[in-house]
Protein backbone atom coordinates (compact mmCIF):
# COMPACT_ATOMS: atom_id res chain seq x y z
CA UNK A 1 0.00 0.00 0.00
CA UNK A 2 2.61 2.47 0.87
CA UNK A 3 4.84 1.57 -2.61
CA UNK A 4 1.96 2.17 -4.38
CA UNK A 5 1.31 5.68 -2.16
CA UNK A 6 5.05 6.45 -3.35
CA UNK A 7 4.67 5.47 -6.96
CA UNK A 8 2.00 8.00 -7.21
CA UNK A 9 3.80 10.52 -5.40
CA UNK A 10 6.69 10.27 -8.35
CA UNK A 11 4.56 10.08 -10.97
CA UNK A 12 3.22 13.29 -10.12
CA UNK A 13 6.29 15.12 -9.30
CA UNK A 14 7.73 14.26 -12.68
CA UNK A 15 4.71 14.65 -14.55
CA UNK A 16 5.21 17.89 -12.55
CA UNK A 17 8.63 18.69 -13.77
CA UNK A 18 8.07 18.12 -17.75
CA UNK A 19 5.30 20.19 -17.59
CA UNK A 20 7.49 22.80 -16.11
CA UNK A 21 10.43 22.20 -18.70
CA UNK A 22 7.70 22.29 -21.62
CA UNK A 23 6.01 26.05 -20.07
CA UNK A 24 9.65 27.72 -19.85
CA UNK A 25 10.88 26.19 -23.08
CA UNK A 26 7.41 28.01 -24.67
CA UNK A 27 8.09 30.94 -23.01
CA UNK A 28 11.66 31.31 -24.31
CA UNK A 29 10.86 30.30 -27.80
CA UNK A 30 8.26 33.03 -27.68
CA UNK A 31 10.90 35.56 -26.57
CA UNK A 32 13.37 34.85 -29.26
CA UNK A 33 11.36 34.83 -31.82
CA UNK A 34 9.96 38.77 -30.95
CA UNK A 35 13.32 39.41 -30.91
CA UNK A 36 14.00 39.05 -34.87
CA UNK A 37 13.17 40.87 -37.51
CA UNK A 38 11.23 43.43 -35.07
CA UNK A 39 14.11 45.05 -33.42
CA UNK A 40 16.48 47.68 -35.49
CA UNK A 41 19.45 49.54 -35.10
CA UNK A 42 19.77 52.61 -33.34
CA UNK A 43 20.66 55.29 -36.11
CA UNK A 44 23.64 57.22 -35.32
CA UNK A 45 23.73 61.01 -34.35
CA UNK A 46 24.80 62.88 -37.20
CA UNK A 47 27.01 66.11 -35.46
CA UNK A 48 27.07 69.32 -37.12
CA UNK A 49 29.64 72.02 -37.35
CA UNK A 50 28.80 75.40 -38.60
CA UNK A 51 29.99 76.58 -41.90
CA UNK A 52 32.39 79.07 -42.51
CA UNK A 53 31.45 81.36 -44.99
CA UNK A 54 32.80 84.81 -44.20
CA UNK A 55 30.24 86.93 -45.41
CA UNK A 56 30.63 90.76 -44.22
CA UNK A 57 29.32 91.90 -41.04
CA UNK A 58 28.30 94.52 -42.72
CA UNK A 59 25.72 92.75 -44.88
CA UNK A 60 24.56 89.88 -42.18
CA UNK A 61 23.84 92.96 -39.74
CA UNK A 62 21.75 94.81 -42.46
CA UNK A 63 18.34 94.81 -41.82
CA UNK A 64 15.65 92.17 -42.60
CA UNK A 65 13.03 92.87 -45.03
CA UNK A 66 11.74 89.40 -45.67
CA UNK A 67 12.52 85.80 -46.69
CA UNK A 68 13.50 84.37 -49.77
CA UNK A 69 10.75 82.54 -51.50
CA UNK A 70 11.39 78.42 -50.90
CA UNK A 71 10.81 77.77 -53.96
CA UNK A 72 13.78 80.15 -55.95
CA UNK A 73 16.48 78.13 -57.09
CA UNK A 74 19.85 78.44 -55.47
CA UNK A 75 22.92 77.89 -57.60
CA UNK A 76 25.56 76.79 -55.06
CA UNK A 77 29.26 76.05 -55.97
CA UNK A 78 30.98 73.92 -53.74
CA UNK A 79 35.01 73.96 -53.90
CA UNK A 80 36.53 70.39 -52.68
CA UNK A 81 39.75 69.95 -51.10
CA UNK A 82 42.60 68.52 -53.54
CA UNK A 83 44.35 65.41 -52.16
CA UNK A 84 48.12 67.60 -50.90
CA UNK A 85 49.60 63.97 -50.14
CA UNK A 86 48.83 62.79 -53.90
CA UNK A 87 50.02 66.58 -54.96
CA UNK A 88 53.34 66.46 -53.73
CA UNK A 89 54.13 62.95 -54.64
CA UNK A 90 53.06 63.99 -58.27
CA UNK A 91 55.53 67.32 -58.15
CA UNK A 92 58.15 65.04 -56.59
CA UNK A 93 58.21 62.11 -58.74
CA UNK A 94 56.58 62.77 -61.58
CA UNK A 95 52.73 61.71 -62.72
CA UNK A 96 53.76 58.00 -63.96
CA UNK A 97 56.86 56.30 -64.11
CA UNK A 98 58.29 55.44 -67.89
CA UNK A 99 55.88 52.87 -70.26
CA UNK A 100 53.07 53.84 -67.59
CA UNK A 101 49.73 54.60 -68.95
CA UNK A 102 48.01 57.71 -67.33
CA UNK A 103 44.75 60.13 -68.28
CA UNK A 104 43.29 63.15 -67.19
CA UNK A 105 40.92 60.79 -65.64
CA UNK A 106 43.19 58.90 -63.51
CA UNK A 107 44.86 62.53 -62.38
CA UNK A 108 41.67 63.55 -61.15
CA UNK A 109 40.82 60.63 -59.25
CA UNK A 110 43.88 60.84 -57.53
CA UNK A 111 43.86 64.45 -56.79
CA UNK A 112 40.36 65.21 -56.26
CA UNK A 113 37.22 63.97 -53.94
CA UNK A 114 37.26 59.95 -53.68
CA UNK A 115 34.12 58.23 -54.75
CA UNK A 116 32.92 57.09 -51.03
CA UNK A 117 33.42 60.94 -50.15
CA UNK A 118 31.52 61.85 -53.25
CA UNK A 119 28.58 59.34 -52.32
CA UNK A 120 27.81 60.91 -48.89
CA UNK A 121 27.50 64.11 -50.82
CA UNK A 122 25.37 63.05 -52.65
CA UNK A 123 23.25 61.25 -50.00
CA UNK A 124 22.90 64.11 -47.85
CA UNK A 125 22.22 67.08 -50.44
CA UNK A 126 20.33 64.70 -52.92
CA UNK A 127 16.91 65.76 -52.73
CA UNK A 128 13.61 65.32 -54.86
CA UNK A 129 14.49 68.08 -57.70
CA UNK A 130 18.19 68.50 -56.71
CA UNK A 131 20.78 68.54 -59.13
CA UNK A 132 24.28 67.99 -58.31
CA UNK A 133 27.53 68.04 -60.96
CA UNK A 134 30.67 66.53 -60.12
CA UNK A 135 33.20 68.89 -62.31
CA UNK A 136 35.42 66.57 -64.16
CA UNK A 137 38.65 67.34 -62.22
CA UNK A 138 36.56 65.78 -59.19
CA UNK A 139 37.79 69.50 -57.49
CA UNK A 140 34.18 70.79 -57.74
CA UNK A 141 30.68 70.22 -57.47
CA UNK A 142 27.95 72.81 -58.32
CA UNK A 143 24.16 71.78 -57.14
CA UNK A 144 21.00 73.28 -58.05
CA UNK A 145 19.01 73.49 -55.46
CA UNK A 146 15.36 75.20 -54.26
CA UNK A 147 15.84 77.68 -51.46
CA UNK A 148 13.26 75.95 -48.61
CA UNK A 149 14.97 72.63 -49.17
CA UNK A 150 18.85 73.39 -48.80
CA UNK A 151 17.75 75.60 -45.66
CA UNK A 152 16.28 72.86 -44.39
CA UNK A 153 19.57 70.25 -44.96
CA UNK A 154 21.49 73.06 -43.53
CA UNK A 155 19.54 73.98 -40.81
CA UNK A 156 19.09 77.43 -41.37
CA UNK A 157 16.72 79.81 -43.73
CA UNK A 158 17.40 82.28 -46.10
CA UNK A 159 16.09 86.28 -45.39
CA UNK A 160 16.50 89.66 -47.58
CA UNK A 161 18.08 92.30 -46.26
CA UNK A 162 18.53 95.77 -47.82
CA UNK A 163 21.49 97.92 -47.75
CA UNK A 164 22.56 101.27 -49.87
CA UNK A 165 19.55 100.94 -52.22
CA UNK A 166 20.26 97.06 -52.69
CA UNK A 167 18.59 94.11 -52.02
CA UNK A 168 20.68 90.60 -51.61
CA UNK A 169 19.91 87.62 -49.76
CA UNK A 170 22.12 85.73 -46.90
CA UNK A 171 21.42 82.98 -45.26
CA UNK A 172 19.55 84.00 -41.21
CA UNK A 173 22.45 85.89 -39.04
CA UNK A 174 20.74 83.89 -36.01
CA UNK A 175 20.56 80.48 -37.97
CA UNK A 176 24.38 80.36 -39.47
CA UNK A 177 24.47 77.43 -42.25
CA UNK A 178 25.80 73.77 -40.71
CA UNK A 179 27.02 71.00 -42.39
CA UNK A 180 28.14 67.52 -41.08
CA UNK A 181 31.28 67.31 -39.38
CA UNK A 182 32.59 64.70 -41.57
CA UNK A 183 32.17 66.93 -44.98
CA UNK A 184 35.09 69.27 -43.36
CA UNK A 185 37.23 66.79 -44.09
CA UNK A 186 36.68 67.79 -47.92
CA UNK A 187 35.07 70.67 -48.38
CA UNK A 188 37.07 73.87 -48.34
CA UNK A 189 34.36 76.49 -49.57
CA UNK A 190 31.04 77.24 -50.49
CA UNK A 191 29.52 79.56 -52.37
CA UNK A 192 26.16 80.80 -53.20
CA UNK A 193 24.37 80.83 -50.28
CA UNK A 194 24.47 84.72 -50.53
CA UNK A 195 24.48 87.75 -53.55
CA UNK A 196 25.86 90.28 -51.26
CA UNK A 197 29.77 89.46 -52.43
CA UNK A 198 28.98 89.20 -56.28
CA UNK A 199 31.91 88.05 -58.45
CA UNK A 200 33.84 89.99 -60.67
CA UNK A 201 31.96 90.55 -64.39
CA UNK A 202 34.09 88.19 -66.87
CA UNK A 203 34.85 90.54 -69.93
CA UNK A 204 35.13 88.44 -73.15
CA UNK A 205 36.08 90.79 -76.38
CA UNK A 206 33.26 89.95 -79.58
CA UNK A 207 36.57 90.17 -82.08
CA UNK A 208 39.53 89.88 -82.57
CA UNK A 209 39.50 93.67 -83.63
CA UNK A 210 39.11 94.89 -80.71
CA UNK A 211 41.82 94.09 -78.98
CA UNK A 212 43.66 97.59 -79.61
CA UNK A 213 40.54 98.96 -77.92
CA UNK A 214 40.97 97.29 -74.76
CA UNK A 215 44.42 97.78 -74.42
CA UNK A 216 43.58 101.26 -74.60
CA UNK A 217 41.21 101.20 -71.98
CA UNK A 218 43.63 99.16 -70.16
CA UNK A 219 44.75 102.66 -68.32
CA UNK A 220 41.84 102.76 -66.30
CA UNK A 221 40.30 100.02 -66.45
CA UNK A 222 37.09 102.12 -64.86
CA UNK A 223 34.65 100.45 -67.95
CA UNK A 224 31.54 101.09 -65.22
CA UNK A 225 30.85 97.21 -66.15
CA UNK A 226 33.13 95.67 -63.58
CA UNK A 227 34.67 95.46 -60.31
CA UNK A 228 38.12 96.49 -59.34
CA UNK A 229 40.66 94.82 -57.68
CA UNK A 230 40.33 96.54 -54.77
CA UNK A 231 36.33 96.14 -54.25
CA UNK A 232 36.93 92.27 -54.98
CA UNK A 233 39.51 92.46 -52.37
CA UNK A 234 37.29 94.11 -49.93
CA UNK A 235 34.24 91.95 -50.63
CA UNK A 236 35.69 88.80 -49.69
CA UNK A 237 37.99 90.09 -46.62
CA UNK A 238 41.26 90.15 -48.71
CA UNK A 239 42.04 93.41 -47.88
CA UNK A 240 43.26 92.90 -44.61
CA UNK A 241 45.90 90.89 -45.92
CA UNK A 242 46.97 93.58 -47.95
CA UNK A 243 47.28 96.11 -45.07
CA UNK A 244 49.53 93.51 -43.42
CA UNK A 245 51.57 93.46 -46.54
CA UNK A 246 50.57 90.06 -47.55
CA UNK A 247 49.95 90.17 -51.54
CA UNK A 248 51.04 86.35 -52.02
CA UNK A 249 54.10 86.39 -51.98
CA UNK A 250 56.54 82.81 -52.05
CA UNK A 251 52.94 80.96 -52.59
CA UNK A 252 52.12 78.64 -54.94
CA UNK A 253 48.61 77.76 -56.44
CA UNK A 254 48.09 74.72 -58.36
CA UNK A 255 45.04 74.92 -60.80
CA UNK A 256 43.49 71.89 -62.04
CA UNK A 257 41.32 73.03 -65.07
CA UNK A 258 41.48 70.65 -67.62
CA UNK A 259 40.05 73.38 -70.10
CA UNK A 260 41.17 76.20 -71.93
CA UNK A 261 41.98 79.99 -71.13
CA UNK A 262 41.22 83.47 -73.01
CA UNK A 263 45.10 84.68 -72.99
CA UNK A 264 43.55 88.27 -74.28
CA UNK A 265 41.38 88.17 -71.54
CA UNK A 266 43.72 86.97 -68.79
CA UNK A 267 45.91 90.05 -70.05
CA UNK A 268 43.78 92.59 -69.89
CA UNK A 269 42.30 91.10 -66.21
CA UNK A 270 46.26 91.35 -65.07
CA UNK A 271 47.20 94.76 -66.30
CA UNK A 272 44.01 96.29 -64.66
CA UNK A 273 44.46 94.16 -61.56
CA UNK A 274 47.83 94.85 -60.86
CA UNK A 275 49.03 91.49 -61.43
CA UNK A 276 52.61 91.27 -60.64
CA UNK A 277 52.80 87.32 -60.25
CA UNK A 278 53.46 84.40 -62.58
CA UNK A 279 51.30 82.13 -64.39
CA UNK A 280 52.50 78.82 -65.94
CA UNK A 281 50.57 76.82 -68.23
CA UNK A 282 51.03 72.90 -67.92
CA UNK A 283 50.16 70.19 -70.59
CA UNK A 284 48.76 67.09 -68.82
CA UNK A 285 49.23 64.21 -71.00
CA UNK A 286 51.04 66.71 -73.22
CA UNK A 287 48.04 67.93 -75.14
CA UNK A 288 47.10 71.60 -75.13
CA UNK A 289 43.12 72.56 -75.23
CA UNK A 290 41.58 73.85 -78.17
CA UNK A 291 39.57 76.87 -77.83
CA UNK A 292 36.42 76.54 -77.40
CA UNK A 293 33.44 79.34 -77.30
CA UNK A 294 32.41 78.20 -74.26
CA UNK A 295 35.54 78.03 -72.42
CA UNK A 296 35.62 80.77 -69.45
CA UNK A 297 35.90 78.57 -66.01
CA UNK A 298 39.44 78.42 -65.88
CA UNK A 299 39.87 81.96 -67.11
CA UNK A 300 37.57 83.38 -64.64
CA UNK A 301 39.59 81.50 -61.93
CA UNK A 302 42.79 82.27 -62.55
CA UNK A 303 41.60 86.39 -62.77
CA UNK A 304 40.43 85.74 -59.53
CA UNK A 305 43.67 84.39 -57.99
CA UNK A 306 45.26 87.24 -59.44
CA UNK A 307 43.00 90.27 -58.25
CA UNK A 308 42.54 88.65 -54.88
CA UNK A 309 46.73 87.39 -54.57
CA UNK A 310 48.27 89.82 -57.05
CA UNK A 311 51.89 88.18 -56.34
CA UNK A 312 51.04 84.84 -56.22
CA UNK A 313 52.26 82.08 -58.54
CA UNK A 314 49.75 79.99 -60.50
CA UNK A 315 50.22 76.82 -62.24
CA UNK A 316 47.66 75.60 -64.20
CA UNK A 317 47.35 72.22 -65.46
CA UNK A 318 45.15 71.73 -68.24
CA UNK A 319 44.10 69.60 -71.09
CA UNK A 320 41.89 68.76 -73.87
CA UNK A 321 39.39 66.02 -72.44
CA UNK A 322 37.51 65.85 -76.02
CA UNK A 323 40.84 64.25 -77.55
CA UNK A 324 40.84 61.67 -75.74
CA UNK A 325 37.63 60.41 -76.87
CA UNK A 326 38.65 61.07 -80.25
CA UNK A 327 40.69 58.69 -81.58
CA UNK A 328 41.10 60.13 -85.23
CA UNK A 329 42.42 63.45 -83.11
CA UNK A 330 45.54 61.34 -82.25
CA UNK A 331 43.78 60.97 -78.27
CA UNK A 332 42.89 57.08 -78.10
CA UNK A 333 39.62 55.22 -76.65
CA UNK A 334 39.81 56.08 -73.08
CA UNK A 335 43.52 56.59 -71.83
CA UNK A 336 46.85 57.01 -73.93
CA UNK A 337 50.69 56.17 -73.34
CA UNK A 338 52.29 59.22 -72.01
CA UNK A 339 55.98 59.93 -70.91
CA UNK A 340 56.78 60.23 -67.31
CA UNK A 341 56.39 63.76 -66.08
CA UNK A 342 54.39 66.91 -67.10
CA UNK A 343 55.98 69.32 -69.65
CA UNK A 344 54.78 72.69 -70.50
Amino acid sequence: MRAGKRRNTCMKQVLLGLYCSALIVFVLAGCDSGSTGDVKPTPTAISFIPLQLDIPAKALNAPITGNVAESQLLHVGVTLKINQQALDQMSKNGIAKPGDTTSAGDIAKKLGISDADYQRLKQFFGVSGANLQLSQTRTSMTLDIKAGALAQLLQTKFVQHTLDNRIFYTPDPQQMPKIPAAFANFILAVTGLDNYSLPPTHRQPQQVQQSAAIKQADTNCDTGKTINGAQLAHAYGYDEMWQKGWHGENMTINLVEMDSVKLDDIHTYFACAGFKGKVDFINVDGIAPRPKADDGEATLDIEMLAGLAPAVHIKDYQTDLDLRHCPPCGGGQHRHQRPAGVGS
